[in-house]
């Protein structure tokens, strides 16, 4: 069995999304789905998808974002923890730099809750949601 982790290029990228300097990480082609990662302490899209992304890349442009203060993305220009709540507008603002008209959402944990709310609130742009592991669905735990 080929190990399709060291046979996918993963290209490290950076974009300004809604003001935050936002790393993220991209391979494939094909239909866009999005890969949204948890939260807790040293998270971020790499630690979290980067055996997931080889092999949803053999049929998806597959993204990766640091979500704001996580990983490598920019923290909120106060310094402050954006909630899970809050989130959700850097996530669409980064959907909106890449140019991105239609996409899948795969949240892990609280990217779950993310995943789940800009499906309801932008059902023009999401196609499908997979919530992995998720207690993570309401505003508040």
């Amino acid at each position: 069995m080929q190990d399709l982790r060291t046979q996918t290029p993963i290209k490290e990228g950076y974009v300004v999304a809604g003001g935050i300097r936002t790393r993220y990480f991209e391979a494939g082609s094909g239909p866009v789905v999005i890969l949204l990662h948890g939260s807790s302490l040293a998270i971020d899209a790499w630690a979290t998808w980067y055996n997931t992304m080889p092999a949803l890349s053999q049929r998806f442009r597959v993204l990766a974002p640091d979500l704001v203060g996580f990983g490598l993305s920019d923290a909120s220009p106060d310094g402050k923890l954006v909630s899970r709540l809050e989130r959700r507008h850097h996530v669409f603002a980064f959907i909106q730099a890449l140019g991105v008209t239609r996409c899948g959402l795969i949240g892990h944990s609280e990217g779950g809750f993310i995943a789940a709310m800009l499906a309801l609130e932008h059902p023009d742009l999401v196609t499908e949601v997979v919530i992995v592991s998720s207690g993570a669905t309401a505003p508040r735990l």
